[in-house]
């Protein structure tokens, strides 16, 4: 079922990210399979090319660490004329050290959050009225984020990892509750899903405990493709749904409905407590973020 617009996919060149592009390339879809390193991942879209037969996959640069190529990449993809049926925020990082940025950020909150805003406040233009979706992939360490003023003034002393995985994580899902409600008028959804512990590189500690992790976990650890389904599956229009939802075990649940809830775990929408819907510094980290990036209310 060939859709209206282009889905763009970023981090599409393993895991999460490469399972959703080929769920969504079998349904003859236009795929941009946005990464960091273009060259590498050209032989991973030539694999879903040839098992979809879809010959509308391609590959564009992209780095979520640089504001810059997010920049290009939006130019570029401008000047194409294309239209979006969905952007997938896929790409994330847990970085086990402090590091920094060309533009002067800490690694985690310009990756998984810094940078879904300004593709997101960029890529606008090209998003269809009552039709495009925008979603994030989310994780229950949102629960554990705090999202206050000083979320960008972080530095090496006090970097923990995983609570700084948390704070992007709790970001980015404020993120998407604001850009809901303000893209609701023009009939643009977004939404947050959580594909559930998945087998991928941002689970391994990268230290002596790796073995114990796969161990007592690995029971609950779900494949990419298991952690993909959700994803596709709300990107997808109606059509496109049911005929995935049909082939798709474990997907049916979300089918006939579209991107227009909260937050998804897995292939459920879960109701989140007021104290995340009704964030207090849900709508200042908006007008920060905005003043920061420099787009002067370009998303509303």
């Amino acid at each position: 079922m060939v859709q209206d617009g282009a889905f763009i996919v970023t981090g599409a060149n393993r895991g999460i990210g490469e399972s959703v592009a080929r769920a969504l390339a079998a349904t003859g879809a236009t795929v941009v399979m946005a990464c960091r390193d273009p060259g590498r991942s050209e032989k991973t879209a030539a694999s879903i090319r040839e098992e979809s037969g879809n010959g509308d996959v391609g590959v564009m640069e992209l780095d979520l660490a640089s504001f810059r190529s997010i920049r290009a990449f939006a130019a570029d993809f401008g000047l194409r004329g294309a239209r979006i049926s969905a952007l997938i925020h896929n790409a994330g990082v847990l970085c086990d050290r402090y590091e920094e940025t060309e533009d002067g950020f800490e690694r985690t909150i310009q990756v998984n959050y810094l940078g879904q805003f300004l593709l997101s406040s960029l890529l606008l233009p090209a998003m269809i009225d009552g039709a495009s979706r925008i979603l994030f992939t989310s994780s229950i360490m949102y629960a554990f984020g705090r999202a206050d003023e000083r979320i960008f003034r972080r530095g090496a002393a006090s970097y923990n990892r995983f609570k700084a995985y948390a704070d992007s994580k709790l970001a980015s899902l404020l993120f998407s509750l604001e850009l809901a409600e303000r893209l609701s008028p023009r009939g643009i959804s977004a939404c947050s899903v959580d594909p559930g512990i998945v087998d991928t590189d941002i689970l391994k500690m990268h230290n002596r405990i790796d073995p114990l992790t796969d161990l007592f976990f690995r029971p609950f650890i779900r494949t990419k493709e298991q952690g993909a389904q959700p994803i596709a599956l709300l990107a997808m229009d109606g059509a496109a749904r049911g005929a995935f939802a049909g082939a798709a075990r474990g997907a049916s649940d979300a089918a006939g409905r579209g991107a227009d809830g909260e937050y998804f775990v897995r292939c459920r929408e879960r109701a989140l407590c007021r104290r995340v819907r009704r964030h207090r510094f849900r709508k200042e980290l908006w007008e920060r973020t905005e003043r920061l990036l420099g787009l002067a209310e370009a998303l509303g």
